[in-house]
């Protein structure tokens, strides 16, 4: 006969993922307490006390007397194939992360497509990340029982997909997206517009981290509903803030603002109609502190001459400011396409006829200077603004020139340069510019690689040097924003032409880079 082991009272944590040591002995039957539904979970059942003071508890492997047999407990293999399951998944997840660290600066890290289950064409056309670091485009989508519809999709720091979702206007006609942001909580918020059987309406959606549809909102049908939205930012406290374009008649278009609650319901809507009462637009908004917002677009001034402008508004709704730098002098169509806002200023770059203008503004409205650059007899135009440490990093366009400078908010700096990335034939188109936490600039868009064909190109530059670029020339793609998120990650969302012929359906493009 064997001797009895002696049990140990050590603490192991194994048996918190398995049946309960106490094998059901110490059951109890007071069952009200949590303690009791926390014990009922690891399959052991007691009143205040822990199994502990119940019963021993044993080493996995060890023998123990049973009445007059001694026995070997087992090892749970249910908790042997968690345990294995974990290694894998840790494992998987060590090996995304060293082939980050271990890739070299401007290496395409992955790329994933969506194709339309119906071969329809589907395009992103703007990204965000997370705060868990998950990549997140919308855009539309082509599904031949439904129309176009907004395609939202988010993907994992590695690529592995999450989820998709689509939204299906009551039209079932022409249903897109044109911005997308995120929240602390991972909540996904698009805005756009749904088609309605009277005409295009202004649509925001949100969902949930986990990719399940909280609600839908916007304006809808009739003669205020005849609108899109174009930019959208999410308060500090949860709040939503949209700006679009509301249609009022041919050659009549006003800007519109709106502010909502986390859940779905309309605060205020403004209106700003220009000088003109004609065609007036936006193209970017951007938030401050305070949760005033800032909206950068054009409004037309005199005739059909639109001028360069950025307005703000309070949370309340009340209208702070507009500023229309150069009133009724316009003579060429002139507008702002992006803005950003810190340290109590305003930037926002656009054009002014044919000339790259940037331009910085107080919060309170005031202006302080302006920049204008380009190639003399070329279109220039600046599409987008990112602020770090007191520096604007621009990106526009000069001709067939990616055109990048980087300005102090002071006003001391030496303006833009023209700066191609790829060659000097190269046709650039809408680049995007965003910087990281260290002051690293990038700027992204589409560059002609191909007499027929585009591809998408990304540089990096520190300060006014350029550190390495990279492009994508096959199969064709464009790139239409560029996204930064946590431990280096950097996004291109766009479209691509998969099968390579310029006459196929394009799919979804989302790219991610070591930066």
């Amino acid at each position: 006969m064997p001797a009895s082991i002696t049990p140990t009272l050590d603490f192991n944590p194994l048996f918190l993922a398995g049946a309960g040591p106490c094998g059901g002995s110490c059951r109890q039957q007071s069952e009200g307490s949590s303690n009791m539904r926390l014990r009922q979970a690891r399959g052991c059942y007691t009143s205040s006390r822990t199994c502990d003071e119940v019963a021993p508890r044993y080493r996995l492997g060890e023998r123990v007397m049973m009445g007059n047999h001694a026995q070997v407990r087992p090892f749970p293999m249910s908790l042997f194939v968690r345990l294995l399951a974990q290694l894998v998944v840790l494992a998987l997840l060590g090996l995304a992360i060293a082939g980050t660290a271990l890739a070299a600066s401007g290496d395409e890290l992955w790329s994933r497509t969506y194709h339309s289950p119906s071969g329809g064409p589907s395009r992103a056309t703007a990204a965000t990340v997370d705060p868990p670091g998950n990549v997140v485009v919308t855009g539309n989508s082509y599904r031949s029982s439904t129309g176009a519809d907004i395609l939202t999709v988010k993907y994992t720091p590695w690529g592995a997909l999450r989820w998709t979702r689509r939204f299906t206007g009551p039209g079932r006609r022409s249903d897109a997206a044109y911005d997308v942001a995120c929240d602390s909580a991972g909540n996904v918020y698009a805005t756009g517009r749904r088609m309605l059987p009277t005409g295009p309406s202004l649509v925001v959606l949100k969902y949930d981290a986990a990719g399940n549809r909280k609600w839908v909102a916007g304006l809808g049908a009739g003669p205020d509903g005849a609108a899109y939205g174009k930019s959208l930012v999410v308060a500090t406290r949860g709040e939503i803030y949209v700006a679009g374009v509301r249609i009022v008649a041919r050659n009549n278009n006003d800007i519109v603002a709106l502010k909502y609650t986390a859940a779905g319901r309309r605060l205020w809507t403004r209106r700003y109609d220009g000088p003109a009462h004609r065609e007036d637009g936006v193209n970017d908004m951007a938030r401050d502190g305070g949760n005033n917002v800032y909206l950068a677009g054009a409004a037309t001034v005199s005739g059909r001459k639109a001028e360069f402008l950025v307005l703000s508004y309070a949370p309340d709704g009340r209208q702070r400011w507009d500023n229309i730098p150069w009133g009724a002098g316009s003579t060429a169509t002139d507008s702002a396409g992006a803005v950003v806002v810190g340290g109590g200023y305003v930037g926002a770059t656009g054009n002014k006829g044919k000339g790259c203008l940037t331009v910085c503004y107080t919060t309170g409205g005031a202006l302080r200077w302006t920049r204008s650059s380009g190639q003399v007899g070329m279109l220039n135009a600046g599409t987008d603004i990112a602020l770090w440490r007191g520096k604007y990093s621009v990106a526009g366009t000069s001709g067939e020139e990616y055109l990048f400078g980087v300005e102090s908010v002071d006003g001391t700096g030496d303006g833009l340069s023209f700066v191609n990335p790829v060659a000097s034939d190269a046709v650039n188109r809408d680049p995007h510019v965003a910087v990281d936490a260290s002051g690293n600039a990038y700027v992204a868009g589409s560059y002609r690689c191909s007499p027929d064909a585009l591809g998408v190109s990304i540089s990096k530059f520190s300060g006014w040097t350029k550190l390495w670029t990279a492009t994508r020339p096959s199969p064709p793609c464009e790139g239409t924003d560029l996204a930064i998120g946590p431990r280096g990650a950097l996004y291109v969302a766009g479209k691509v032409w998969t099968d390579g012929s310029l006459t196929s359906p394009t799919d979804y493009l989302v790219v991610k880079y070591a930066q």
